[in-house]
């Protein structure tokens, strides 16, 4: 390899590890789509009203700094419409420090069906690593998880605690929670050490 060559390459490794990257921080959404349905869809999703439970909310963690986050979740209705407002919390459960707030409405809308409302807290820039929780409050449904299913590095929560499913076949909220992972840091000494590579790349070339 020649030395303009390992240098060209040296240079790729360092950018392509300064860049961040879009990554899926939980999934728990029900991937069979449409609410619970005896005959239509056996294995649709469970629906909470808000409501009746509020808060209820479902934790997550970021493992690195993270920004242009966003969290998407079902909602639908028990009564043909849905106003419902979201709040992002640091911490595990529903009493942490209040980070930002958004909503989500729609009229009309039975209960046969939900959509999949998008929460974009982007504006809160770099959020730490850590563990967050998205809070629901208000007139509407909130679509569960796949049935049987209890996602590690995630619980649900209400004001008494972790939430109580009961024999509800969902064992947790649906949420996707979507952000760019800021890169690990570079070694100090590793642009040094790949610039050497291309001195000794040099010193072999034939004379």
């Amino acid at each position: 390899m020649s030395f303009l060559k390992t240098i060209a390459l040296s240079g790729l490794l360092v950018g392509t590890a300064a860049a961040a990257s879009a990554a899926v921080v939980l999934n728990t959404l029900n991937d069979t789509g449409m609410p619970f349905d005896y005959y239509a869809n056996p294995t649709g999703m469970s629906l909470f009203n808000i409501g009746y439970y509020e808060p209820i909310g479902q934790s997550f963690t970021l493992d690195a700094a993270t920004s242009a986050l966003t969290v998407s979740a079902y909602i639908s209705s028990f009564s043909g419409f849905a106003d419902v407002d979201v709040s992002l919390k640091s911490g595990a459960g529903v009493g942490g420090a209040l980070l930002a707030t958004g909503s989500f409405a729609v009229d009309p809308i039975t209960r046969d069906e939900a959509e999949l409302a998008l929460f974009d807290f982007s504006a809160l820039g770099l959020l730490a690593a850590g563990t967050y929780t998205i809070v629901f409050e208000g007139t509407g449904a909130l679509g569960g998880g796949n049935q049987g299913v209890d996602t590690a590095g995630t619980a649900s929560w209400d004001e008494d605690g972790l939430f109580d499913f009961g024999s509800n076949r969902a064992k947790e909220f649906g949420i996707l929670v979507e952000g760019d992972v800021a890169p690990v840091p570079l070694p100090a000494s590793l642009p040094l050490l790949l610039a050497g590579m291309g001195v000794l790349a040099l010193r072999r070339r034939p004379a």
